[in-house]
């Protein structure tokens, strides 16, 4: 069993009222995990846990099987916020300088032929080759997005954690990046954490479900998520066929 992600026996809160009480769980290369929960039953919270943003106040997280406060290897480490598409328009920077911050190389002098190179080949990946000259204000939401994943993928990351990624992306423009999504995931072998709002998409995709809930952190395979479980986290049930 090789475990990606370790949480054990988390307790957090803010002003001495705890969200999180004693939770744990693991996640396995490979993994699909979904963090699913109604707004502000602390999913994020729990994914900055997992990142090391926030300390916890009881229990320990481990990445890679090393305690997160002693983990120095973040190149192995992704992370797509749902503010990653939230810049000033008027930003001057391509579309290709943009991917290529995604990478240490970017910061060695006189690497920018070969960097050009991945950050091109990582655009067409994701098919947003053909705007990589463009400024990335003047790109959509939904291309936007494409491209921030392809910044993230280009330094190798073997887990990435994305924090609700289609904020503010139309229906088709969404539907279009999960498909995605799953497809990188399969061709990079990728372990994915993600927190979602759009259930059953990411449901349809992951072999693992945190609900988070009022009655705390249950972790689920995703085939044997119920109607009632859903109920228990939602107060009623959303998992239907698409």
């Amino acid at each position: 069993m090789d475990k990606v992600l370790e949480m054990n026996n988390i307790t957090f809160g803010y002003n001495d009222i705890p969200v999180l009480k004693d939770v744990s769980f693991y996640v396995e290369r490979g993994d699909y995990m979904a963090i699913i929960g109604p707004n502000g039953a602390a999913k994020s919270t729990l994914m900055k846990l997992a990142l090391g943003e926030l300390n916890p106040w009881k229990g320990s997280v481990r990445l890679f099987g090393r305690d997160i406060k002693k983990f120095k290897e973040w190149g192995r480490v992704g992370y797509l916020s749902q503010y990653a598409t939230h810049i000033n328009t008027s930003f001057p920077a391509t579309v290709e300088e943009i991917v290529m911050t995604g990478t240490r190389e970017w910061l060695r002098p006189f690497g920018g032929g070969d960097l050009r190179k991945k950050a091109g080949n990582m655009l067409d990946t994701v098919g947003m080759g053909n705007v990589r000259h463009k400024l990335i204000g003047d790109l959509s939401g939904g291309q936007r997005q494409r491209v921030f994943l392809a910044r993230l993928l280009i330094g190798s990351p073997e887990i990435i954690f994305m924090d609700e990624p289609t904020t503010g992306i139309d229906a088709i423009a969404q539907a279009e990046f999960y498909k995605l999504l799953d497809d990188l995931r399969k061709v990079y072998n990728l372990t994915i954490v993600i927190v979602s709002h759009d259930i059953n998409s990411v449901l349809k995709r992951a072999n693992k479900v945190a609900c988070v809930g009022k009655n705390g952190v249950h972790v689920h395979n995703s085939p044997n998520l119920t109607q009632q479980h859903l109920a228990e986290v939602f107060g009623y049930g959303i998992y239907g066929e698409e």
